[in-house]
C-alpha cells in the first residue's frame, strides 16, 4: 500500500504515467474565468492563514480541548471559489515543502490537491468547501501517534505499521468528542485508506462503497506523500510518482480520478522550475498542456524575471532542470523566488490579460 512510509521503495514501473495522452478519458471540464495573476495574492494569503488555523486546531485537540471548525470553513468557502476560478495557484503552492512540519504541511497540500482534483471531478463551491475540510483533517488521528513512529528514520516494523493503521479510527474519536465537523468529513477521516480493490484499511471497502471524497483525497494524499521529503524518506520525482499512481489505478485508486488528476497536473506541474532548450529558466505557472503553459522567465541567475511568456502565443519547448524536482531542493529556489513573484506578477499583469485565461480538461 502507497502511503505511510513504504513507498519511497516502491519500484516504479516501466509504463510511464500517460499525463496528457488521455483522449479517451471522461472529463467534466471547467474553465478558468480569472488569470493566475488576478487570484495568486489572496490565495496565497488564504493558504497562509489556512495554515496557522490548521496547526492550531491540531494542537488544541491533542490537548483534548474542544474546536468549532467554523473559522476553518470561512477559509476553505474563499478557496473554493478561488479554485473555481483557477486551479493553478493552489498546485503552484503545493510545490513548496518543509519537512519539519510535515503533518501539519502535508495536510495542507492534500487539501490543495484534494480542491484542485474535485474541482476536475465537477464538484461546486460548497462541496469543493467540504472537501478541503475533508482533506485537511483526514490524518488528525496521526497526532496521538508518538513522534518516535512518525519520524522514525527507515522503514516501520510490523507493529509500528499496526500503530499507524489506527489513525483513522483515532481521527473519528477525536473530531466526534472535540469537534463540530460534519459527519461527511468523519466519513473521510475513516476511509481515506480503503483500497478500490477492497485491500485497504479500516473496513476493506471496495469501489463505489468508498465515498467519493475519500477516493480524491486518497489520490491527494498519496502523491503529495510520495513527493515529499521526510526524515525516513527521500522524495520521489514527479515523474515517478505520476507513473506509481497510473499504475495504482484500479488497484489502489479510483482509475477515472487517476486520469483526471495525472491530466490536471500536465507534462509539467505548475510550480516546477523548468528550462528551455536554450537555456533560459522558466517558473511554471498553469499548464494544461504544452500549447496552454504560462510561465515568468528568468535570468541565468533565476532570482530576476525578465519577461512573460504565454505560449500558445508564443511556443516554447521546457524540460526539468536537474536536482529541481520536488522536495527539498525547491526550498531555495522558492525562498528566492517569492520574493520577486508578487512583483512579477502585477508587472505582466497586463501582458497575460491579453491572452486567453480560459482553458478546457479533455477540450
Amino acid at each position: 500500500m502507497l502511503g505511510e512510509n513504504n513507498y519511497s521503495n516502491y519500484k516504479v514501473p516501466r509504463e510511464a504515467a500517460p499525463s496528457l495522452a488521455l483522449g479517451n478519458t471522461s472529463f467534466k471540464g471547467f474553465k478558468a474565468t480569472s488569470s493566475f495573476q488576478e487570484v495568486f495574492a489572496e490565495y496565497e494569503a488564504l493558504v497562509v492563514q489556512l495554515k496557522g488555523l490548521t496547526k492550531e486546531t491540531y494542537r488544541l485537540l491533542r490537548l483534548g480541548h474542544d474546536v468549532a471548525v467554523r473559522d476553518v470553513q470561512l477559509v476553505l468557502a474563499r478557496l473554493a471559489e478561488l479554485t473555481q476560478q483557477n486551479p493553478y495557484p493552489c498546485i503552484y503552492l503545493c510545490a513548496r515543502k518543509n519537512k519539519d512540519q510535515y503533518l501539519v504541511e502535508h495536510a495542507l497540500r492534500t487539501c490543495l490537491y484534494s480542491l484542485a482534483l474535485g474541482l476536475a471531478t465537477g464538484l461546486d463551491s460548497e462541496e469543493l468547501a467540504e472537501l478541503g475540510l475533508a482533506a485537511l483533517l483526514s490524518d488528525v488521528g496521526k497526532i496521538m501517534i508518538p513522534d518516535t513512529i512518525l519520524t522514525k528514520e527507515g522503514a516501520l516494523s510490523s507493529a509500528e505499521y499496526a500503530v499507524i493503521r489506527v489513525h483513522p479510527m483515532e481521527g473519528r474519536k477525536i473530531l466526534t468528542r472535540y469537534t463540530d465537523a460534519p459527519e461527511t468529513v468523519i466519513d473521510v477521516v475513516m476511509t481515506h485508506h480503503e483500497q478500490v480493490n477492497g485491500k485497504g484499511y479500516p473496513q476493506g471497502l471496495r469501489d463505489e462503497e468508498i465515498p467519493t471524497f475519500s477516493r480524491i483525497v486518497a489520490i491527494a494524499d498519496a502523491y503529495d506523500a510520495m513527493t515529499s521529503e521526510r526524515s525516513y524518506a527521500r522524495a520521489r520525482s514527479v515523474s515517478d510518482a505520476k507513473s506509481i499512481l497510473w499504475e495504482q489505478k484500479s488497484e489502489q485508486f479510483d482509475a477515472e480520478y487517476v486520469a483526471l488528476f495525472l491530466h490536471l497536473l500536465g507534462e509539467h506541474q505548475a510550480g516546477e522550475l523548468l528550462m528551455s532548450e536554450s537555456g533560459e529558466r522558466f517558473l511554471l505557472l498553469e499548464s494544461l498542456r504544452p500549447s496552454d503553459a504560462k510561465a515568468l522567465v528568468f535570468s541565468e541567475s533565476a532570482s530576476e524575471p525578465v519577461s512573460y511568456l504565454c505560449a500558445d502565443s508564443q511556443p516554447f519547448s521546457l524540460k526539468a532542470c536537474a536536482g529541481l524536482e520536488f522536495g527539498a531542493s525547491t526550498e531555495s529556489v522558492f525562498a528566492q523566488l517569492d520574493s520577486q513573484l508578487q512583483s512579477s506578477l502585477q508587472s505582466y499583469s497586463s501582458a497575460r490579460s491579453d491572452q486567453s485565461s480560459t482553458f478546457k480538461l479533455g477540450a
